[in-house]
C-alpha cells in the first residue's frame, strides 16, 4: 500500500500491477458456484488486510475472500487520483480481472463508470459529449494529458460487454448489476451518437 502513495512513479505502477495480479488470482468463489456481491458492501468501507483471514485449506470463506478482495479494490480506486501513467496502468489491466474474478464484475464496472461520468456530459444536445478541458493540461507551455480517455473507454466498454454476457447466461444475477449496464451502456450509446454529430469547431 505504501508503494501506491510513493514519490517514485514506478514504484507506483508496480504497486497497481501487484494488486491487479492479486485479484486476477485470488478467487472469490473457488467452487465456482454463483456467488454475487452484495449490494450493501461499498468502496467506502474500510478493511484490513491483517483482520481478513484467508483460508486455503479445507473449508474456504467466501466472506473473508470477498472482502479481502474489496480491499483492494479499495485501494485501486485511490489511484484514481493520481497521474495518468497510474490510472492507464489500472485501465489496461482491470479488464482481466473481470474476466478472471467476474464475481467482482459489479465493483469494476462502478469503479469505472464513476470515472467515466466525471467526464462525460449527459445533457444529449451538447456537443462534444466530453468535457476535454478536464483530460488535457498544460504544462511548461506542452499539453499534457491528464486523463487517459481511450484506455479508460476500452475498459469500461470491455467490462460493460462482458457483464452484459454473464446477464445472459445467469438469470439470478444481482440487479444492481443490471440498472448499472442499463445506465453504462445508454451513456456509451449517447457517446457515441453524438461523437459522430460533433465537428473540429465543437472541440
Amino acid at each position: 500500500k505504501k508503494s501506491m502513495f510513493s514519490k517514485n512513479l514506478e514504484s507506483r505502477k508496480i504497486a497497481v500491477t501487484g494488486f491487479l495480479l492479486i485479484l486476477k488470482h485470488f478467487r472469490i468463489d473457488l467452487e465456482g458456484g454463483g456467488f454475487s456481491l452484495p449490494s450493501q458492501i461499498a468502496f467506502s468501507q474500510s478493511y484490513s488486510c491483517s483482520q481478513v483471514i484467508v483460508s486455503t485449506q479445507g473449508r474456504y470463506n467466501v466472506a473473508a475472500n470477498e472482502a479481502f478482495c474489496l480491499e483492494i479494490l479499495g485501494s485501486l480506486k485511490k489511484c484514481l487520483s493520481q497521474d495518468s501513467y497510474v490510472r492507464q496502468q489500472l485501465y489496461e489491466g482491470i479488464y482481466e480481472v473481470s474476466c478472471r474474478n467476474p464475481q467482482l464484475s459489479n465493483s469494476i464496472l462502478d469503479l469505472l463508470f464513476s470515472q467515466f461520468l466525471k467526464y462525460f456530459i449527459r445533457d444529449p444536445i451538447i456537443l462534444p459529449p466530453l468535457d476535454l478541458n478536464l483530460c488535457i493540461g498544460e504544462e511548461d507551455e506542452k499539453a499534457v494529458i491528464l486523463e487517459p480517455l481511450p484506455y479508460l473507454l476500452h475498459a469500461l466498454q470491455m467490462c460493460a460487454s462482458k457483464s452484459a454476457k454473464r446477464l445472459d447466461r445467469d438469470e439470478d444475477e444481482d440487479e444492481s448489476l443490471s440498472h448499472l449496464l442499463d445506465d453504462v451502456e445508454e451513456c456509451l450509446a449517447s457517446l457515441t451518437k453524438r461523437l459522430i454529430k460533433s465537428s473540429l469547431e465543437d472541440f
